[in-house]
């Protein structure tokens, strides 16, 4: 059985354009899919050619507290490198860390 026919569906290009840019739509795919019921969706990116920092960070986000299963198919070589940078940011550790400062009185 082809795993697409028991999922949901959703083509990028066809939703938003050939350019994800805004951190609101991200929000939006995902208001979207919460209101579908699904257990799973499939995130088709094929045709997509840009994707935003904003939109990339944003995305990973929301996806990191979807519940259900999410299945990215047809991501070009540049959308992959878009989610590898900002994961990469993500998990940089700050050069500070608060916890460790010390406040003095002069």
């Amino acid at each position: 059985m082809n795993i697409l026919n028991k999922h949901k569906k959703i083509k990028m290009i066809d939703m938003f354009s050939d350019n994800l840019a805004f951190r609101q739509n991200a929000e939006d795919l995902f208001d979207y899919i919460e209101q579908l019921h699904e257990k799973e969706v499939i995130f088709d990116f094929t045709g997509v050619t840009s994707m935003s920092r904003s939109f990339a960070h944003q995305y990973n986000l929301m996806k990191s507290q979807y519940s259900h299963d999410i299945i990215e198919i047809g991501k070009s070589i540049e959308i992959k490198r878009m989610f590898e940078f900002v994961k990469k940011q993500r998990e940089k550790r700050p050069l500070v860390q608060i916890s460790h400062l010390r406040v003095l009185t002069v």
